[in-house]
């Protein structure tokens, strides 16, 4: 559906900002250390400071990317730094994904989490074909951004209930 030049620019810049899925991990990692303080307070003040600090070194992270790119394989090879934003918010939903799923599994759900995961294959193939066609190369992580945000959102409410 895309051209070749446009796919080997969008693996190297997706292939550094992966990195980002690691950040919910994080956030979940500071919030079990919160765990025996005052937990509503604490999850509160540590939420609005984790996700200030988290967008801010996302950002850093792209502009980094993008910069290592141009002095290692030159301007060719960069791709506009609105589709690396859009890819950067779609692994950090990818890894709050992953901290869901992985809590539901945890606590019986895994037959869930199977029907989920089918939902996301299918999901991917046809909202990427429907995003690329409409809006060209940002439709890929635009789409893939939307499922995980519709996933995450499922998965939270699954978790509310079961818990």
């Amino acid at each position: 559906m895309l051209p070749l030049t446009f796919l080997a620019k969008y693996a190297l810049i997706t292939s550094l900002i992966s990195f980002t899925r690691f950040f919910p991990e994080a956030y979940n990692s500071l919030i079990l250390l919160k765990h025996h303080q005052d937990q509503a307070r604490q999850k509160r003040e540590l939420g609005v400071l984790a996700y200030a600090l988290f967008g801010i070194a996302v950002i850093a992270f792209v502009f980094v990317s993008q910069g290592f790119i141009q002095i290692v394989f030159g301007e060719k090879w960069l791709l506009p730094i609105n589709v690396a934003m859009i890819f950067a918010v779609q692994e950090l939903l990818r890894g709050w994904y992953q901290s869901n799923a992985t809590k539901l599994v945890a606590i019986g759900g895994s037959r869930e989490v199977s029907q989920i995961s089918l939902f996301l294959i299918v999901g991917a193939l046809v909202l990427m074909v429907i995003g690329i066609n409409l809006i060209g190369l940002l439709g890929a992580p635009v789409s893939m951004a939307i499922l995980y945000a519709v996933l995450n959102i499922a998965i939270s409410r699954k978790l509310k209930v079961l818990n």
